[in-house]
């Protein structure tokens, strides 16, 4: 695995609507790869578990969508 510096990956979208539910934050890599970022509180140690399955759901949704979805979803947003 080769790890990305911060300062190269870009937000896309602050929130992200998807059939699975919503994606705290997409962002993207300087290749156009995907991040999936979703932010839990640490005090539950169950949440682990559940925001990995969370975050597959994420993946699999969004592996989906095209780029003209990304686009209509951008431009709800503003």
């Amino acid at each position: 695995m080769r790890l990305i510096r911060r300062s190269r990956v870009r937000s896309a979208f602050a929130v992200l609507s998807t059939p699975a539910g919503r994606i705290d934050n997409l962002l993207l890599t300087p290749a156009g790869l995907p991040v999936v970022v979703e932010c839990k509180l640490w005090r539950n140690p169950q949440a682990r578990r559940e925001v990995v399955g969370q975050v597959l759901e994420y993946a699999r949704e969004l592996s989906r969508f095209t780029s003209a979805d990304l686009q209509r979803e951008a431009s709800k947003k503003g």
